[in-house]
This record gives C-alpha cells, structure tokens and sequence, in this order.
C-alpha cells in the first residue's frame, strides 16, 4: 500500500526550488492518480508551498495534504513543514525546522518535530553559485525532538513516543539545463538512545518546465523502517510513484 511507513521529517528538500531571487515566492502542486482493475486507487494532493529569502536568511513553509480511496481504505494525509536557513559562509549553513504530521490511513492521530542542525554545501552550480545549470551536493547533520501519537494498535490502546532523533540527509540535484531538473534525497534517521531504531528514505524527482510558469513532475519514494510500531503489521519497506503538475506563481 501507498505511504505506509512511519517516517519521521518529510522531504521538503524535494520542493527546493533551484535558485530563488531575494523576496517572497510560492507554488502550488496538484497530483492525481487513478487506478482501476484488480484495485482501484483513487488519490488527490495539494501542496502550497512559501519561501522568503532575504540577505543570508532563507524561510520557507509547506502545506500539504492529501485524500483518496485505496479499495475498501480511506486516504486522509497532511503535514505543515517551516523551516529557517541562515548561510554563514558558501558552504555553511545554520538550518532550523518544525513540522506537524497526520495520517488517519496508518492511524497517526499527531506527529510533531522540532530540531536543527548544519548544512554543507560541497558542490555549487558554478562559480560563486550564480549559474543555474549544473551540478549540486550538499549534506545535513542535526538532531530532532519527535512526538507522536498512533491510534489503537492491536491491543486498542494507544502508542505515544517521545524521543530525541539524530536526522542526517544527501541531496544530489542536477540541471542539465535550464528547463530540467533531476534530484535525490536521503535520509538516515536513528533513536539516540537506541541507534537500532533507524530510518532510511530516499527520494528521487524529475522536473521538467512547459511554460513559464507550469512544469511536470516525477516523484519516486522508497522508505525502510528498521523498527516499525509493533501492532499494525506494517512492512519495512515502502514505495511510492507519483506524476503531476506544478504550478508556480
């Protein structure tokens, strides 16, 4: 089944736009997805998304949500995601986050992460990060207070977490040209007081622009959950393909 996996910090760098001029900016995505026959799968998203970049500071806040009917399942998903990145040099930076999660599909009643860390850039587009063609690296360290809350397992009662995560991410982006984009994320995530309880995601996305202002999307996401909540028989892994169209503004 489509995203069941409990996965702690959603891929926000997925919406990462390329190069941002100072100011305000949004976009808005639309993903619909139909499947008929042996299953049926019917799925809509919406995401609304914020940046404000103004000197060395970089904010941004995403809203998402997402409903659908998968056989005899409901589908009913959102997050808002903010985040803070101030660059203290080319290559540092000091990022900041908080997100809150639901999924009534998977019985995630409420999810809430706080945290921060560094990120390195090791590779630009180009000199002085001025070219938007090219090749981009950069890696995240950081730590996160999780929260959540998981709804009737199989003894009925109610499982709460608290805990504190190291979260840890790769992103691989690249620009063959101005009308294409082709990126990667990773993440390994792990209890530290247990680092048995790991977290590993990778996602992958293609961009393609057709107008000034509407591109299509390509969206593959693979998780692995080393230690899934115990009673609801969840597997380790998960996979999920989306398509769509992006719409900016």
């Amino acid at each position: 089944m489509l995203g069941q996996t409990l996965l702690a910090q959603v891929n926000t760098e997925q919406l990462r736009q390329a190069v941002l001029t100072p100011g305000l900016h949004s976009s808005l995505d639309a993903d619909f997805g139909l499947v008929s026959g042996n299953s049926k799968l019917m799925q809509a998203t919406g995401s609304l998304r914020f940046d404000y970049l103004r000197g060395n500071g970089h904010s941004f806040v995403v809203i998402n949500r997402q409903l659908g009917q998968a056989d005899s399942l409901l589908i009913n998903k959102g997050f808002v995601h903010g985040r803070f990145t101030r660059a203290f040099s080319d290559k540092l930076s000091l990022e900041t986050f908080a997100q809150n999660e639901f999924n009534d599909f998977i019985r995630l009643k409420s999810r809430n992460l706080a945290g921060g860390g560094f990120r390195v850039r090791w590779r630009e587009a180009g000199p002085g990060d001025k070219k938007p063609t090219g090749i981009r690296l950069h890696t995240g360290i950081g730590l996160m207070w999780e929260q959540e809350r998981i709804l009737g397992a199989v003894d009925q009662a109610d499982v709460k977490k608290n805990l504190l995560r190291s979260t840890n991410y790769l992103v691989f982006r690249w620009l063959p040209d101005e009308r294409i984009l082709m990126q990667a994320t990773s993440y390994y995530q792990f209890d530290v007081q247990n680092p048995r309880d790991f977290r590993l995601l990778l996602d992958a996305g293609l961009a393609v622009t057709l107008t000034e202002k509407i591109a299509l999307t390509v969206k593959i996401d693979s998780r692995y959950d080393h230690l899934p909540p115990a009673g609801f028989n969840l597997e380790k892994y998960d996979l999920e393909l989306t398509s769509g169209l992006s719409y900016s503004f």
